[in-house]
């Protein structure tokens, strides 16, 4: 059985190596995308599970 994928979309590496360390470890498939343009093109092509969206990035914000 496939692991549920995450993908996670955050700025600060420190938060995003923390929040994809434990999601590992409970047993989900994360991917990790730096900022909001590459989260929506990641977001289209892998169509996750679930999104983790940081609010506040330069470029493209969460909400957009």
């Amino acid at each position: 059985m496939d692991k549920p994928v995450i993908l996670l979309v955050e700025d600060n590496p420190s938060i995003s190596k923390l929040v994809e360390y434990k999601l590992s470890k409970d047993g989900y498939d994360v991917q990790t995308r730096n900022n909001g343009l590459d989260g929506y093109k990641a977001a289209v092509e892998l169509v996750p599970d679930v999104l983790v969206l940081d609010v506040m990035m330069p470029g493209m914000t969460g909400f957009e």
